[in-house]
């Protein structure tokens, strides 16, 4: 993981602390928009996905990767042929390099149509708000309006990012009820401040992109 800049790590580290200490579950969703924006604004028009906005597409695409896997398990009885982790890993093999709009497209595409598709095929009772495939489809939704610096259902990319993150720790304690949900949602947030934003962190160089240790590279 790389060092984080002194205020970044600061906010990060009073929120752990606020989480740790009982104040509070979750994080209030303008602090997850203000970290966010440490990453780089996604809606600044550019040719094609710049450095700083791959890099704030990696972080939103490393926090679904922590919530895959337990979708992975709660609904490994569909018949879709790719699993969620499989999905993500396609998708940001797609979005975290220099590549024609129209390949990056056919990913986007790709993970759309599996979100939909888990939507309609898992029973009922697996399937709400706070749903994995949501989350994904609104991730989907900020990759769309950063790659074409367009609104995308109304809402800026930078938006959609955060609504995602938010959806992503609500799906992390789906199923939970009561102070369980609660502690879920605080292990959540606690690992996105201090593991997934840290391991994003990495420097701007294009040279960079290709070359980051395998531990840095889950999905």
């Amino acid at each position: 993981m790389f060092p984080l800049p002194p205020a970044l790590n600061h906010q990060c580290q009073a929120i752990v602390r606020a989480l740790l200490s009982g104040m509070q579950d979750t994080i209030d969703p303008a602090d997850v928009l203000t970290i966010g924006a440490w990453f780089g604004t996604l809606s600044t028009p550019t040719p094609g996905i710049s450095p700083a906005q791959r890099r704030h597409l990696l972080m939103l695409l490393l926090t679904l990767r922590h919530v895959a896997p337990i979708w992975d398990d709660r609904v490994g009885h569909t018949t879709d042929t790719f699993t969620a982790v499989r999905v993500l890993q396609h998708l940001a093999a797609h979005v975290i390099r220099p590549l024609p709009h129209e390949t990056i497209d056919a990913a986007i595409d790709a993970a759309d149509a599996w979100a939909e598709r888990q939507e309609q095929d898992v029973a009922p009772a697996a399937r709400n708000i706070a749903s994995f495939p949501v989350s994904l489809y609104t991730a989907v939704k900020a990759i769309e309006g950063c790659l074409y610096a367009d609104m995308i259902a109304g809402y800026r990319a930078e938006t959609h990012a955060a609504v995602a993150i938010s959806l992503a720790a609500a799906a992390f304690a789906d199923g939970w009820q009561g102070r369980a949900a609660q502690a879920r949602q605080r292990a959540f947030w606690i690992a996105w401040l201090t593991h997934i934003i840290p391991t994003a962190w990495y420097p701007l160089a294009d040279d960079r992109l290709d070359g980051l240790p395998a531990s840095h590279t889950p999905i």
